[in-house]
């Protein structure tokens, strides 16, 4: 395929949008099952935030980078079902935060590069300012779906396996082929084994971070 200059010029459009899209779309090839969902660690412990644009799961996630957390994964977080046990990988692209972020952390303008993609605009950081360390895969250990702007105090509860699944099924962002479902349902069994639960929050992302350390304290190891 042919690459126009003007698109590799647009250095946030070219590597959060087109690069992210194309290794989206051929991660199953490699053995990967993409979910929506920003991942933080602890070790080698994960959390993956679920939840509908705009619950606030990348902005959640640098905010728990703030408390000493890593942050793992921003848009997407690609899955890996290997021997018995499920691996959870980053992404590498710059992570995207709605431009509504730098009400609660206003270095983001500083930091990050405008990036207008549809009817959105984002600010596009490289996670290296972020502190990420080199990529690996970690051990997704619990997982915490998002509700913002659904409490006026942060209300945390337990999701059962019926919930739960239907939330991870929402998470795939298409249907794999069918050479690929044998993965993705391998990846859709060993996830659903997780403690999964449910965060309403206000709309301050710190909120929301405390818990994720919380939560990761609670189920290490």
């Amino acid at each position: 395929g042919i690459v126009p200059a003007s698109r590799v010029r647009d250095e946030a459009g070219f590597a959060g949008v087109f690069m992210a899209a194309l290794f989206y779309a051929t991660a199953p090839t490699l053995g990967l099952t993409p979910i929506s969902a920003s991942c933080v660690t602890a070790g080698e412990s994960g959390l993956l935030l679920l939840g509908l644009p705009g619950n606030g799961k990348t902005t959640c996630a640098y905010a728990a980078g703030k408390l000493g957390l890593e942050f793992h994964s921003d848009m997407v977080t690609f899955l890996e079902a290997s021997k018995g046990r499920l691996l959870a990988h980053g992404d590498f692209w710059p992570a995207l935060f709605r431009t509504e972020a730098a009400q609660f952390y206003p270095e983001l303008l500083f930091f990050g590069r405008v990036l207008k993609h549809v009817t959105r605009t984002f600010l596009s950081v490289d996670k290296n300012w972020m502190g990420k360390s080199s990529p690996r895969g970690i051990t997704p250990t619990i997982a915490l779906c998002l509700e913002r702007g659904m409490a006026e105090t942060p209300r945390l509860t337990p999701l059962s396996a019926t919930e739960f699944a239907a939330r991870v099924s929402a998470s795939f962002p298409f249907e794999e082929e069918e050479r690929f479902q044998a993965q993705r349902n391998a990846v859709r069994q060993a996830l659903e084994k997780i403690p999964a639960y449910r965060l309403a929050y206000r709309q301050d992302p710190a909120e929301a971070a405390v818990i994720c350390k919380s939560l990761l304290r609670i189920h290490e190891g």
